[in-house]
């Protein structure tokens, strides 16, 4: 997956409702970031997803279960490690 101004065309991420304008999620492989102080969710468009929290800004996130919609904090990154993709 893109990461930078293309990202948008691998996946959407957006604030969640009443947060104003949409917030950015930058995507690479295996990994999601928030660079925004509000809350934000990446689903990615045609592409389903399973896996596990490797490492995130939030300990207590770490070996999460993610599948298709990855929600994220303020300011949050993380690393997925993918189980399933297509």
């Amino acid at each position: 997956m893109p990461i930078g101004p293309d990202a948008h065309r691998a996946g959407s991420a957006s604030a969640h409702p009443g947060h104003g304008r949409g917030s950015t999620a930058r995507t690479a492989p295996g990994g999601s970031q928030n660079l925004t102080h509000r809350p934000c969710y990446f689903r990615p468009a045609n592409i389903r997803f399973k896996g596990r929290v490797v490492i995130d800004t939030f300990p207590e996130q770490e070996q999460l279960q993610v599948e298709d919609t990855i929600d994220l904090g303020g300011d949050e990154a993380m690393v997925i490690k993918l189980e399933q993709w297509q």
